[in-house]
């Protein structure tokens, strides 16, 4: 029996900033009055006239920051910390010197943002996400969290080591059947493939190939960051068996039913509103697969998983994530000839192939920033 091929292809896009300063860059340290300490982990963007994020930089665990201009003009200055409202700072000027740095200390809010207080109705209606300020908030610390794990993945001081897994699991039992696993070490890098954020917005996350094998795309950072995201989703409050956390459901809006695409939720610490994780399912997919073949692939679990985990340093990284896709074939029942009882073609799984990966160790120079004790990614669940 002929088996429909299935491609797991998980993205994560780079954000497409200047590559070189073209005018001054401003550098300085992230305080919070009256302690002269230095803040790590805070995101310092470049606003432009016209309000658009112009450069962005990470502050290090002294605090510092550095952010150039990618050419000359007034700037804003702003910032976002978790757990606090955002900064906002007088305009700086920058002229087209590229060897003259402004140096500016930003002295940040000490206004706490607590997820504490949010209730959730057990049948909250999916809002659109400026609909409801809160769920914005909440997203906004989601959001930094996301900023910071790709400014962390561009830091090429940053030495990484990963431990990647595949699977293949029975369609039934979901036993694992087959198992490989390879430990790698390099510079941090962006582990998985590339895809637009258009092509995201216009073909989604699953589409088929001429060859008919299906293409299941996972959710990155730079789509989680877009625009394009909160336009396509609607949101909701959630609750989920840790109280400690606060979930922000999202699912495509109506007018996506047509388009393959992810729902899911984002967890979010009550108390301190850092990012811990993230899930997600496939769905919409009757547009690629027949009615019978999309209820059986929604029933096996297709979707993932995304962990995040805050360094030393204050940046972010992934540290765990994972995709879960089935293979599907028909098979074909004979009918007893009893009216009623006729000959039917029944889809089913085959196997469940699974992808994941586990961030063990994270260094910059002799100084270890983040260490896990390596250990097997759940399949069947959240990690």
């Amino acid at each position: 029996m002929k088996r429909p091929a299935v491609v797991l292809a998980l993205i994560l896009l780079a954000l497409h900033l200047p590559l070189a300063a073209r005018a001054q860059s401003v550098r300085g340290r992230a305080m919070q009055p009256p302690d002269t300490t230095g803040i790590p982990g805070v995101l310092v963007f470049l606003v432009d006239s016209a309000g658009g994020v112009a450069a962005r930089a990470l502050t290090n665990e002294r605090g510092e920051y550095r952010i150039a201009a990618p050419r000359a003009g007034v700037y804003r200055m702003q910032t976002l910390r978790i757990g606090y409202q955002p900064g906002a700072f007088a305009a700086v000027e920058l002229l087209g010197s590229p060897d003259i740095t402004i140096e500016r200390h930003l002295a940040l809010t000490s206004l706490p943002l607590s997820l504490d207080t949010v209730h959730v109705q057990a049948r909250a209606r999916c809002a659109p996400y400026e609909g409801s300020s809160t769920i914005a908030s909440a997203w906004q610390q989601a959001r930094t969290a996301l900023t910071a794990a790709d400014l962390t993945q561009s830091d090429r001081a940053l030495h990484a080591t990963v431990t990647r897994i595949w699977r293949a699991l029975d369609g039934t039992t979901r036993r694992v059947k087959d198992e490989t696993s390879a430990e790698l070490s390099d510079f941090v890098t962006k582990p998985w493939g590339t895809v637009s954020t258009d092509s995201l917005h216009q073909l989604g996350y699953v589409y088929r190939r001429p060859d008919s094998s299906t293409v299941y795309y996972a959710p990155d950072v730079e789509a989680l960051l877009s625009d394009g995201f909160v336009q396509d989703h609607c949101f909701r409050f959630a609750s989920g068996r840790d109280p400690a956390l606060l979930g922000v459901a999202f699912e495509p809006r109506s007018d996506r039913k047509e388009t393959p695409e992810i729902a899911g939720t984002v967890w979010l610490d009550r108390q301190s509103a850092q990012l811990r994780s993230m899930d997600y399912r496939y769905v919409n997919l009757t547009p690629l697969l027949e009615r019978e073949a999309a209820d059986v692939a929604r029933r096996s679990g297709a979707g993932g998983e995304l962990s995040f985990v805050r360094m030393a340093n204050g940046g972010w990284a992934i540290s765990r994530w994972e995709i879960r896709v089935p293979v599907l074939a028909r098979r074909l029942y004979p009918g007893t000839g009893i009216p009623g009882d006729e000959s039917r073609l029944e889809y089913y799984v085959v196997e469940q192939r699974a992808e994941a990966g586990l961030l063990t160790r994270v260094i910059s120079g002799s100084d270890t920033l983040w260490r896990a004790k390596p250990e097997r990614t759940s399949v069947n669940g959240r990690p």
